[in-house]
């Protein structure tokens, strides 16, 4: 049934929580992860992304904090019992949403396993939620994980 599962890390809480769903998924299934690692640089102003992609060392500082975060990942996974195989991080100047649901294209997912925020509607409408975008776009089933919610004022 879902024997390919791709799941996008940030090293954050939230993608942590979803990374967790999806070895239970992948136990139970004997499924086999596959974790991608998306940097994505401001493209609000051309500036910004000439600042970053002519810095050669701040580009190394952003690689290694990746590696970091795809090999924890990893070594999650198969800390479980479960296969997986490690994408690579990149930097890119599109959307995380675009990125994700390309990679669960290109290896082909049969589901996209991802945490994501319990945002307010009035934060969705102005910042949007990439699990939202990947909801919307993915070639295959999406599994959401929230987080906690948020707390009342």
């Amino acid at each position: 049934m879902y024997q390919r599962i791709l799941v996008p890390v940030d090293g954050g809480a939230e993608s942590d929580r979803g990374l967790a769903q999806a070895i239970v998924v992948a136990r139970r299934l004997g499924s086999r992860i596959r974790i991608v690692h998306v940097i994505e640089t401001p493209f609000v102003a051309p500036t910004v992304d000439t600042a970053v992609s002519s810095n050669p060392e701040l580009i190394a500082t952003i690689h290694a904090g990746a590696a970091r975060v795809l090999q924890a990942a990893v070594d999650r996974v198969r800390a479980a019992g479960v296969q997986t195989d490690q994408a690579s991080g990149e930097i890119c100047n599109g959307r995380l949403d675009d990125r994700i649901v390309g990679a669960a294209r290109d290896w082909p997912a049969d589901l996209i396993v991802m945490g994501t925020r319990a945002r307010g509607s009035l934060a969705r409408m102005f910042v949007g939620s990439a699990a939202e975008q990947v909801l919307r776009s993915a070639p295959c089933p999406v599994l959401v994980v929230h987080g906690a919610p948020p707390a009342s004022p």
